[in-house]
């Protein structure tokens, strides 16, 4: 029913008052982080999946406080006229459950601020130009801002109620409002956009807007698709003057951090969230030498140094490297990203000199892991994997080093079968014919079932077979090569759905079998880095 004089209404523009930010933060990219801390750094960037982080007041809400919230709003609609000056039992308060953030005597204010505003004349001047008071709330919302506010819901939006007055920034020219779930700010050459709790933790970690990353150019949006569905399946977004804000899909372990300068330039380079990188889980920090500067990403790691250039180091290179101290050590900073060298084997080059991970692979040796030998490398490669990981999900995942053999047992495929027939297991007929060669056949976890890539490399092995048998052909070895990465990937994605780090640890020694693969057939696919 639409109301007249004593309606409630969502409506238009606002007064803007000047006063002072909270004091700017020191930004994070002077933060010095050495090799051995960065596990612990990276965690400093989760986030809980189940309430928003608390900054500045704002935020520490779950989704059931945020739908109650919305709830009473909605009740609100439906409780009929308000009221332009207190009158008992009749009041909005009176009327319906109040969100439990709000009180009675903050709810009764606001219900008459709204009422009396709604009850003056109604001209093209003041619709342009004045304010809106929304109950629940003595704060107006007003100009850029509140188009923005009413833009995205009002108080049916993620952000709530307006919880503080419009603040001018340290700037002098740009304003912001703090809402009860974030914040919106605004400048003349940006516009006005949402930052959300999530978001803004990030943002005042590093300065907010008198930061590096200066204001908002759009609000948070999914890395692809275009609904909140696809936001939580492929993780989010939000651009800044200064850099992005990436927030990791909710399984995929929450990890919101930022990423700017040449190293973003080189991540969008590679396919940003589509590179074998993945999505960055920490800010941007100095290393020990208080001159580089690296970020971490969900499966490597990028490093800018000005002697050196902007390159990843990840997988079974990045083990080598941390083995002989990171840039730390006597290789120093990577001065290229990997290549193939003329022998073709696998290369990256250092200030110190070059890691062959072909040739590292072949002197590594290998030891007995549930009845078969795997290759050391990839076992000191997939134990820190597994370390790291447990560190972050209370020590429940199992390095290959601390596990025995009586925990294997035949796990679950998600859905990539053993192919028989064709596929014959026999380890005497070559490594064709055995699963994952010298890499074991499982991904073992304590945490939950384990994972079977038994079927991702019988596939591979029959693959192979069948190019062998008619002729080969580097692009058709190169199709093996790609269907084996995705199979191994669908076998973790699919078997932990809802196991956030087990699900990325999993991933991690996909990838890795993947770049085994690789560094044994260079040949087969001298191009993967970059596909």
């Amino acid at each position: 029913m639409r109301l007249a004089r004593k309606s409630l209404s969502f409506a238009a523009v606002a007064l803007i008052s000047v006063g002072l930010m909270s004091p700017v933060a020191q930004a994070q990219a002077e933060r010095i982080v050495a090799p051995e801390e960065q596990d612990a750094y990276v965690q400093e960037f989760f986030q809980d999946g189940d309430v928003t982080p608390v900054v500045d007041g704002s935020g520490g809400l779950t989704d059931a406080e945020v739908e109650a919230f919305h709830q009473a709003v909605r009740d609100a609609q439906q409780a009929g006229p308000l009221n332009d000056e207190i009158i008992a039992g009749e009041m909005l308060s009176d009327k319906i459950v109040l969100p439990p953030q709000v009180d009675k005597a903050t709810s009764d204010e606001a219900e008459i601020a709204v009422a009396q505003q709604q009850a003056q004349p109604q001209t093209f001047a003041t619709t342009a130009a004045t304010c809106q008071y929304f109950p629940f709330s003595p704060h107006q919302v007003c100009g850029a801002i509140l188009q923005r506010y009413n833009q995205m819901g009002g108080l049916l939006s993620i952000l709530l109620d307006p919880i503080g007055r419009q603040i001018q920034n340290p700037d002098g020219v740009g304003f912001h409002q703090q809402f009860r779930n974030g914040f919106i700010f605004w400048h003349p050459d940006t516009g006005a956009h949402a930052i959300t709790a999530r978001n803004a933790e990030v943002f005042a970690r590093n300065g907010w807007s008198a930061g590096w990353m200066g204001y908002p150019l759009g609000g948070e949006v999914p890395v692809s698709g275009s609904n909140p569905i696809d936001g939580e399946l492929n993780g989010w977004v939000q651009v800044f003057q200064g850099g992005r804000i990436y927030r990791t899909p909710v399984l995929e372990g929450f990890q919101v951090a930022s990423i700017n300068g040449l190293i973003l330039d080189k991540w969008l380079a590679f396919g940003g969230a589509d590179s074998d990188l993945g999505l960055p889980i920490a800010d941007e920090a100095k290393t020990l030498d208080g001159v580089g500067r690296f970020s971490k990403f969900q499966f490597g790691t990028m490093y800018w140094h000005p002697n050196a250039g902007t390159f990843e180091v990840s997988g079974l290179i990045a083990e080598v490297w941390a083995q002989n101290g990171s840039e730390t050590g006597r290789f120093g900073f990577p001065t290229s990203d990997p290549y193939m060298n003329n022998s073709g084997h696998l290369v990256q080059d250092f200030e110190g000199g070059f890691i062959n991970l072909t040739a590292e692979i072949n002197a590594a040796g290998h030891s007995n892991y549930f009845g078969k030998e795997v290759n050391n490398l990839l076992i000191a490669s997939l134990t820190r994997q597994a370390l790291g990981s447990s560190s972050q999900a209370g020590g429940a995942l199992i390095p290959l080093n601390q596990r025995n053999a009586t925990q294997a047992v035949r796990p679950n495929n998600g859905g990539i079968t053993i192919p028989v027939p064709p596929y014959v297991y026999n380890p005497d007929l070559g490594n064709l014919n055995d699963y994952c060669t010298k890499s074991p056949d499982i991904f073992d976890s304590a945490l939950t079932e384990d994972a079977d890539f038994a079927g991702a490399c019988a596939r591979h092995d029959i693959c192979y077979d069948t190019v062998d048998n008619s002729g080969g052909g580097s692009a058709r070895y190169a199709s093996c090569n790609r269907q084996f990465k995705d199979h191994l990937l669908t076998v973790c994605k699919n078997v932990y759905q809802n196991q956030a780090f087990t699900r990325q640890t999993c991933l991690m020694q996909a990838r890795t079998y993947y770049e085994v693969v690789v560094a044994f057939h260079p040949t087969h696919w001298s191009g993967h880095i970059t596909t």
